[in-house]
């Protein structure tokens, strides 16, 4: 398990959990992750601190990050999974994220309700500071 999601641009808005959505096949949102920090720093910095805490070799994160000046390491706290998958169709009409979408309070809330009697969804998501991206993660 990857413990930093790295980023060439950093989220636009202030975020505290992350919502998970899997690329093809599966094609859904997941899960959630809280944010446990956001760090912005030069390529080779980032790969100091983080290199071992993610799933890339060092060709791959430099062929990542290739042309950017900084990076974004936004670093992975508690992993929520959703007992059922949900399309981004059930929270919006949404299109597969390839960077940032910023989910509003008629999504949170199908979340929400996806999750119903299970506590942790509550409080993380009341806890995390909205809004909440969607990030496209290998399916």
């Amino acid at each position: 398990m990857k413990h930093v999601e790295l980023r060439r641009v950093a989220p636009s808005q202030d975020v505290g959990a992350v919502v998970l959505y899997a690329t093809a096949p599966e094609q859904s949102v997941v899960g959630w992750f809280d944010v446990d920090g956001i760090e912005v720093a030069a390529p080779s910095t980032l790969w100091r601190r983080f290199g071992r805490c993610t799933s890339l070799s060092r060709r791959e994160f430099d062929e990542y990050f290739d042309g950017c000046s900084k990076g974004v390491a936004i670093k992975v706290g508690t992993v929520h999974e959703l007992p059922q998958r949900l399309s981004l169709r059930d929270l919006g009409d949404l299109v597969p994220p390839q960077g940032f979408v910023y989910l509003g309070d008629d999504a949170l809330e199908v979340l929400r309700d996806s999750h119903a009697g299970r506590g942790e969804l509550e409080r993380s998501l009341d806890a995390a500071a909205a809004p909440y991206p969607v990030l496209g993660v290998a399916g």
